[in-house]
C-alpha cells in the first residue's frame, strides 16, 4: 500500500468518480476514449469506488500496470491508483483497502483539492447524488485540478432511494436531462453515440486544457488554477463561468 497523493505535475493522475449501484453503460465509450489518450495515465483516483468497477476498468484497458498478488490485484510500481468512498461498509465489504493504494473514508464534496493536479477526473454516476449547485462546484474543482473531466450520467428521471443501508446512494437530482447538462457544461462533448442505453445514461468528457475550457472561468478562478494554464492557454483569459 502506498500512503499520500503524488502532487509532481510530472507525475499526472487519473482520477475517477462513480457510485456503487451504476449501470455498465457507456463502459466500451469509456475504455476506446482512454486508449485514445496522447498520454497514458500513471496514477489514479477512483471517488465513490462502490464495488471497485473502474479499478476493474482500469486493468482491462491497461493490463501491463497490474500484478497479482497473493490472489489479489494490486498495481504495479509507477502506476497508483487510490480511492474516495463515503460509505464506509462498502470499503470492508468489497476489499477496497487491498485493491486500491489509498482509500479515503470522505464525501467528495469534502475533499482537499489544494495543491493536486490530475491526468482525468472521472464523475461516473456521481453528480445524481447531489444538488445541482454541488455538481456544479464538484466539477468546477475537478476541471481546476485535471486535465479531463469525464462525466457519465442519467439523462431520464431516475428516482432512487437508500439501498443495502446506505443513505448516499440516494438521487438527490433524479432529472437531469441530456439538454440540462449541456447547458450546464457547453464545453462538453459526449462520446457514448451509440448503444440502447444511451437515451438512459450519458457520458461526457470536458477537456480542460483547450482553449474553451480556459476561457469559462472569471479572472478570480484563473489565479487558482496555475496548472491548468501552463497545459493549456499561457494567458490563461478565464471569462464564463459554468452555469447554474
Amino acid at each position: 500500500m502506498t500512503n499520500g497523493i503524488p502532487c509532481h505535475i510530472n507525475e499526472p493522475l487519473l482520477y475517477i468518480i462513480h457510485m456503487s449501484g451504476s449501470r455498465p453503460h457507456g463502459k466500451q465509450h469509456t475504455k476506446a476514449w482512454l486508449r485514445s489518450l496522447p498520454y497514458k495515465p500513471i496514477h489514479a483516483l477512483d471517488v465513490g469506488t462502490g464495488d471497485g468497477k473502474y479499478q476493474r476498468l482500469l486493468l482491462q484497458v491497461f493490463p501491463n500496470r497490474f500484478s497479482i498478488e497473493g490472489g489479489t490485484t494490486v498495481c504495479q510500481s509507477g502506476f497508483h491508483i487510490e480511492g474516495i468512498e463515503i460509505w464506509k461498509p462498502y470499503i470492508e465489504r468489497f476489499n477496497l483497502e487491498q485493491r486500491y493504494d489509498e482509500i479515503y473514508n470522505i464525501d467528495a464534496r469534502k475533499f482537499d483539492w489544494t495543491g493536486k493536479q490530475y491526468d482525468v477526473v472521472f464523475c461516473g454516476d456521481v453528480l445524481e447524488h447531489m444538488s445541482k449547485e454541488d455538481a456544479v462546484e464538484l466539477v468546477r474543482n475537478a476541471s481546476l485540478h485535471s486535465r479531463h473531466v469525464l462525466i457519465n450520467i442519467p439523462i431520464y428521471h431516475a428516482e432512487q432511494g437508500a439501498e443495502a443501508g446506505n443513505p448516499y446512494e440516494t438521487h438527490v437530482k433524479p432529472d437531469w436531462t441530456h439538454d440540462e447538462v449541456m447547458a450546464t457544461w457547453p464545453m462538453l462533448k459526449r462520446i457514448d453515440d451509440s448503444g440502447k442505453n444511451m437515451h438512459l445514461k450519458g457520458v461526457y468528457v470536458l477537456n480542460c486544457i483547450s482553449a474553451v475550457v480556459q476561457e469559462m472561468f472569471d479572472e478570480d478562478m484563473a489565479k487558482k488554477c496555475d496548472n491548468i494554464i501552463m497545459y493549456g492557454n499561457p494567458e490563461g483569459k478565464h471569462q464564463q463561468e459554468f452555469k447554474t
